[in-house]
């Protein structure tokens, strides 16, 4: 009896999590992609699009907060020295 109650509130959250997926501003690009090359999509495609669009925003995200830590901090105190 435990082991369905665990499996109905993993499938509860895991319901819960496509349709947030599905709901998501990425899910229209990624029916986009995906009309592009089938007439058909299919909702383990959609999601997997989005899943992958997700990630490479995260990706680029990170990739441009770690540009913006490595510019200098101290610029606007080297122009204040010469004021």
């Amino acid at each position: 009896m435990q082991k369905s109650e665990d499996n109905a509130i993993c499938n509860e959250e895991l319901f819960a999590f496509e349709e947030f997926l599905l709901v998501h501003e990425s899910s229209q690009q990624a029916f986009i992609n995906l009309s592009k090359t089938s007439s058909e999509v299919s909702k383990d495609e959609l999601l997997d699009e989005i899943k992958r669009l997700l990630q490479e925003h995260i990706m680029e995200q990170i990739k441009a907060n770690q540009i913006s830590f490595k510019k200098p901090w101290n610029t606007k105190k080297k122009g204040r020295e010469n004021s």
